[in-house]
């Protein structure tokens, strides 16, 4: 999930076979996203059904959510998007291991995300320029 125009829109998404999930038809807990919007820290959950931080929550119950692994995309102080994994098929998948590996992917995406976002900007700058100079010629 990505900010764009200031809110957080999902860019891509995947089931267990790789195959894509669209936006419109993805689900997620908004709690945890909510919490890691916040406090810009990761959120590591073994068992949301037995969490207290999370059992009672609309979105952990309605889609039966069971481990939930969710990292901010930070850089420079600025967070940019998140990373969402989830199963609904069981609990404990996610350990502190997977949480520090993709915390350590996610400062390289964030990093990859502003440099391809830069390049659009000066691609599209670029073509603007050489508009403009066609036009004096």
């Amino acid at each position: 999930m990505l900010y764009e125009n200031g809110e957080l829109q999902v860019r891509v998404a995947r089931n267990i076979r790789g195959d894509q999930i669209y936006s419109d038809s993805f689900q997620y807990s908004r709690t945890v996203i909510s919490r890691v919007e916040k406090s810009k820290q990761p959120v590591l959950v073994s068992d949301a059904q037995q969490d207290p931080r999370f059992s009672t929550r609309d979105s952990i119950r309605m889609y039966q959510l069971r481990s939930i692994l969710c990292v901010p995309l930070i850089l420079k102080e600025k967070m940019v998007g998140l990373i969402y994994v989830d199963s609904r098929l069981a609990q404990n998948i996610f350990q502190e291991r997977q949480l520090a590996l993709l915390n350590l992917f996610a400062g390289q995406i964030a990093v990859a995300i502003e440099n391809a976002r830069l390049h659009d900007k000066l691609e599209t700058e670029n073509i603007q320029l050489r508009h403009q100079v066609g036009q004096i010629y």
